[in-house]
């Protein structure tokens, strides 16, 4: 509403899928900026998008964006950094329970017609390791600390004022595989 306030024509990709390179050539000539979702922008892409001054990606990978076809074309590329970062680590924590209390099989099973009791986990008697402890990593360790999970985690640059719950701790990448 507030691109269309200001005099933006709004385009979109087909809804429910992402859209096809032929298709992305289609709809970029004379858009002036691209809010980017993980659909590949190539340089066939960006040659079509003549026009087009900003990427913004929703969230921070940019792996699907050729960066060298943006660059030579003048295109600013930005990220929305921990943009996304609750629903992920929601997620994660949603997908970790499935998993400790067998949800998976739990569900085939009675769609199978049958009732297969099996024993789960609790996250209380589980150890978490974290590969990365930023914007989802952080958000993850607060929610499983609440849980009582042992939480241990690695990360390029530890912040030690973070501490999140009482059994947290930072240690480094071959301790948290071990």
């Amino acid at each position: 509403e507030a691109l269309e306030a200001a005099g933006f024509e709004l385009v979109f990709s087909p809804a429910g899928r992402q859209p096809s390179e032929d298709e992305l050539v289609a709809l970029v000539p004379g858009i002036d900026g691209w809010l980017a979702g993980v659909e590949p922008i190539t340089a066939r892409v960006l040659a079509a998008a003549t026009d087009l001054k900003v990427i913004s990606r929703n969230g921070t990978g940019i792996d699907s964006i050729d960066l060298a076809a943006a660059e030579s074309r003048g295109v600013t590329v930005l990220t929305a950094a921990g943009a996304n970062a609750r629903a992920v680590a929601e997620l994660t924590i949603a997908l970790m329970l499935a998993g400790l209390r067998n949800l998976p099989e739990s569900l085939a099973s009675m769609k199978a017609g049958e009732w297969a009791r099996r024993e789960g986990r609790e996250l209380a008697a589980a150890t978490l390791g974290l590969v990365g402890c930023g914007a989802i990593g952080r958000r993850v360790a607060r929610i499983a600390g609440a849980f009582g999970a042992r939480i241990r985690a690695y990360d390029v640059r530890p912040d030690p004022a973070f501490q999140p719950a009482d059994d947290f701790a930072f240690v480094d990448l071959d301790a948290l595989v071990a």
